[in-house]
């Protein structure tokens, strides 16, 4: 078995020992919707330190050359975007969460047309964030060496690094 099979394994196993655990906990706390509706997102101001914090931990792990910091606004402008995308979404969805939340009855059956609509459009957001950062990103990352390139490999992986398995990764992240 190869090293990379052995540690995607162990990092499911890990995974689904700890969503165990966490449910578990859950489960003895009040139920798990219950710990949903009583999560509080970040603040603005926390997402906003995380972000900066993201973008300064790739830009140091790559070690850009003169001639790449001249390339780099675009691409760190590019992330900003895209996790504006990101932050737009939660939010709404965590405002669709609350107005569910706060109904005495349980929501009316969602109309199957206006939910694929409303994903089509987030999709569309996403995409186009997507886009902008490849195409922001796509000159930079000619310029790198081999060793920049393996670095590149684990912070701006689009699903968090190789054999990850995560659905969003450092970079589609901010």
């Amino acid at each position: 078995m190869s090293t990379r099979r052995t540690i995607l394994i162990a990092s499911a196993c890990a995974m689904l020992a700890a969503g165990a655990a966490f449910a578990q906990n859950a489960a003895s706390n009040g139920g798990m919707m219950q710990m949903m509706h009583h999560f509080q997102p970040p603040s603005p101001e926390t997402m906003q330190r995380l972000l900066d914090g993201r973008i300064a931990m790739i830009k140091t792990s790559l070690q850009l050359t003169p001639d790449q910091e001249k390339l780099w606004p675009a691409v760190e402008q590019a992330m900003r975007d895209n996790a504006t995308v990101r932050a737009r979404a939660m939010a709404d969805h965590a405002a669709a969460m609350s107005q569910d939340a706060g109904q005495a009855q349980p929501p009316a059956k969602p109309d199957p047309v206006a939910q694929l609509e409303k994903m089509s459009k987030m999709a569309s957001e996403h995409a186009a964030a997507a886009q902008k950062l490849a195409d922001a990103l796509k000159p930079l990352y000619a310029t790198f060496s081999d060793a920049q390139k393996a670095v590149a490999m684990l912070v701006l992986e689009p699903h968090g690094g190789p054999g990850h398995g995560g659905h969003h990764g450092h970079m589609m992240r901010g």
